[in-house]
């Protein structure tokens, strides 16, 4: 009985009589385990501490509320009987019985008795798996014949009895990577009971264990622990409605029952830190146990009749949040508290259960590739006797990229853990990105070294300079946390031309005790390690992905600019023009029917191929109308439409007494645009340009030069008329001749009966 005392088991006991008096294993159980293994209740408290923690950021952290998918995978253990019999239930039964068990983890359940109360959405989701670990297709439902066995045809699995299989025979049928799928065995019977016909008074439904430390050490080894990981059930109790399923699962995100501790039947702590560690819910007795309130009664009629007082809460009544929960015994089971939310989601996002939820398993998001294998190593370091024989060192999580892988440490794996032959660790890079890894290894009391490497060419060799992520081969143990010690990592995936972009390639992370204690130092060639191991990992490098900005017809800074993902480019600070168009954003395809990006002061995009980005251009219908404004000339008030282009300065502009000085937006602005050999102006309105005039102060004067005459010396101003011949000019000797610009200067204007003139 020792290896089942070291075990935590949490078992969920139905009654087949109102009257039945069965009591549940799990506190004697748990507590025995206590007094034999100190180191046991050390694993038990380091989770519980885990849990704690976690709970405490999400309530500074809103984040957590994005939704967690589990994959799961169900053995039916038959005996034998035909598809749809009672120990073989059908796939419509068990897919129907897992949308029932995610009604109830989301809030949606509606069944008999009412809907869902409590919490409402756990935001943990249950999803049958679509791969085994092969990378075959499966429905995630996996059966095995166990009727070849004659103590499991005769009496299932065996657990209080003395009849049956053993539990890690059973689960040794078939069992899939329980780091990356949750597994549920259904069997026909527990202790020979829960089949049908069952004469059983009573029985067992089903049993599930708590996460583990993956570097806990006691009587019981971790990887024992890390077997019979999962959930037992009853075959019977693969139906919507049933409570066994969500029950047991509770159980396995770390759930104890509201009545934990009860002494005997008696009144659990009230202290919220111990007991069933919810604070809101009151402390209870078991509802069967022998020792209750109500003799011989379930408490399967809530609210209840008088006497309806709950001694172990002062005497106050029962209350919904313990008589309808789903982790109690009574028959009435609707609704999760807000404490066992909590504690269910830290159990997903900090315990041994977080590598389920980035299972590829649960075949949520895009797998990057078509899995390969990569290239073996040439090189395959092997662990000594001595580092197998204690618990010295070793790599038990490694987390990348939004992908956590667990592991165990060097005496539980064996040394060497080649992880890069399972498509549903595989980890994802991209070339020229920048990434932060985490690794934990064990923090025994001395120091570390560490070192990862990533083979980027996929020849199979470490190249100790370049494929060099990390070492340091003295780690203080003073950077652990009791036997926790994680390292950060942050490096640049390099984007050489000789890197085997486009393919699974394989990582190296190699530990070993410090090199101050005369241990050779690690590196990507070590061949043999004292006290630690290496773990290879396959990871995906990606091309550095682009994103093309085209101008598409247009002209511009950024006209057919490409960039990497993620990175920005400032657009308001470019220009971008097209004849006749007007510029409206960015479009993932060139004719607009794709996504639409507006243009704006920086911008940045992040996604999983190379994209090109068109602009998209609106034809530009409006027109800018040229407006003398008082002058003459070919352009005055005349239209164009913008963007058409007109040779202004061969075109005359006068005005009687002005200069012309330039366009503007009113009749009276500002000079906004000089006048130039070809005009082009493009604009989201109707606009119109008026000529500018400057007005002329200038003068003429007719000068006798010499001789006399009316007019002599006489000035003007520009355009004003003069009767010329209607004046005498005399000079002795000389003959008028007209007029020049210079004293003694060609003639350029004769004398007429009127002088007008411009300049």
């Amino acid at each position: 009985m020792k290896r089942k005392l070291l075990i935590l088991i949490l078992t969920f006991l139905v009654s087949i009589q109102a009257n039945s008096q069965v009591r549940c294993g799990f506190d004697d159980v748990l507590n025995a385990g206590f007094e034999i293994d100190r180191k046991y209740r050390i694993n038990v408290e380091e989770v519980n501490a885990k849990i704690e923690l976690q709970i405490l950021r999400q309530k500074m952290n809103r984040s957590v509320n994005d939704t967690l998918y589990i994959p799961i995978v169900f053995h039916i253990i038959h005996n034998g009987g035909a598809l749809g019999a009672y120990d073989n239930p059908t796939d419509a039964s068990v897919i129907s019985t897992v949308d029932y068990l995610n009604q109830v983890y989301d809030g949606t359940w509606n069944g008999a008795g009412g809907s869902i109360l409590g919490v409402g959405d756990i935001n943990i989701k249950f999803v049958l798996a679509t791969k085994d670990p092969y990378n075959n297709t499966t429905t995630g439902i996996n059966r095995i014949n166990g009727s070849g066995n004659p103590d499991y045809s005769s009496f299932g699995l065996m657990l209080d009895g003395t009849s049956g299989v053993d539990v890690s025979v059973l689960k040794n049928l078939s069992r899939w990577d329980p780091f990356k799928y949750y597994n549920i065995w259904v069997v026909h019977e527990i202790d020979g009971c829960g089949g049908s016909p069952n004469n059983c008074q009573s029985w067992t439904g089903g049993f599930a264990y708590f996460p583990y430390e993956p570097v806990g050490v006691g009587s019981v080894s971790v990887a024992t622990q890390r077997d019979r990981d999962g959930t037992v059930m009853l075959a019977t109790g693969m139906t919507p409605g049933n409570a066994l399923l969500p029950h047991e699962i509770g159980h396995a995100l770390n759930l104890y029952h509201p009545f934990q501790g009860d002494a005997n039947n008696g009144c659990p702590p009230t202290d919220p830190t111990s007991g069933d560690k919810c604070a809101d819910t009151d402390p209870i007795t078991n509802p069967q146990g022998a020792g209750n309130l109500f003799p011989g009664y379930a408490r399967d009629a809530y609210p209840y009749t008088l006497p309806n007082f709950n001694p172990c809460a002062g005497g106050a009544p029962f209350n919904e949040l313990t008589e309808k929960n789903f982790m109690n015994y009574t028959f009435t089971t609707r609704l999760f508290t807000s404490d066992q939310r909590d504690r269910m989601k830290a159990s997903a996002m900090s315990t041994i259960r977080e590598g389920l939820t980035t299972s590829w398993a649960n075949d949520m998001g895009n797998y990057p590739t078509t899995w390969v294998a990569p290239k073996a190593a040439n090189v395959t370091p092997v662990t000594s006797s001595t580092g197998l024989g204690g618990y010295y060192a070793g790599i038990y999580r490694v987390e990348l990229n939004d992908m956590i892988v667990n592991s165990l440490v060097t005496a539980e794996d064996g040394g060497y853990l080649n992880n890069a032959t399972k498509w549903y660790d595989l980890f994802s890079i991209e070339a020229g990105s920048i990434y932060t890894m985490k690794v934990n290894i064990l923090n025994a009391g001395n120091n570390n070294q560490l070192g990862v490497y990533i083979d980027y060419n996929n020849d199979g060799v470490f190249n100790s300079t370049t494929e060099k992520i990390f070492l340091n081969t003295n780690i203080d143990k003073s950077e652990g946390v009791g036997v926790t010690l994680e390292k950060s990592i942050t490096f640049t995936v390099p984007a050489s031309a000789n890197m085997a972009t486009g393919s699974i390639v394989r990582m190296r992370i190699i530990n070993d005790l410090s090199s101050i204690y005369g241990v050779p130092s690690v590196s990507g060639s070590s061949s043999s390690l004292i006290y630690g191991q290496a773990e290879d990992y396959a990871i995906y490098l990606g091309s550095i992905n682009t994103i093309t900005f085209n101008a598409n017809g247009g002209t511009g800074t950024m006209g057919d600019q490409t960039i990497a993902y993620n990175s920005s480019a400032d657009l308001t600070a470019n220009t971008f023009t097209r004849t006749g168009y007007i510029f409206a954003g960015w479009n993932t395809a060139a004719n607009g029917s794709g996504t639409t990006y507006a243009n704006g002061a920086s911008y940045a995009m992040s996604a999983a191929a190379n994209v090109t980005l068109y602009a998209q251009w609106t034809p530009n219908n409006h027109t800018v109308t040229f407006d003398a404004n008082g002058g003459t000339g070919t352009m005055s008030a005349q239209t164009l439409a913008f963007n058409a282009s007109a040779s202004l300065t061969t075109n005359a502009f006068t005005r009687t007494g002005y200069t012309f000085g330039g366009w503007a937006t009113t009749s009276a602005g500002a000079v906004a645009y000089a006048n130039s050999v070809i005009y082009s102006m493009s604009a989201a309105a109707n606009v119109t340009l008026y000529a500018q005039w400057t007005p002329n102060n200038y003068t003429v004067t007719f000068d006798a030069n010499g001789g006399t005459g009316t007019m002599s010396a006489q000035t003007i101003a520009y355009n004003a008329s003069a009767n010329l011949t209607s004046n005498s000019f005399t000079r002795t000797g000389y003959t008028f001749a007209g007029w020049a610009t210079t004293s003694a200067g060609v003639v350029v204007y004769a004398n007429s009966v009127s002088y007008s003139m411009s300049a």
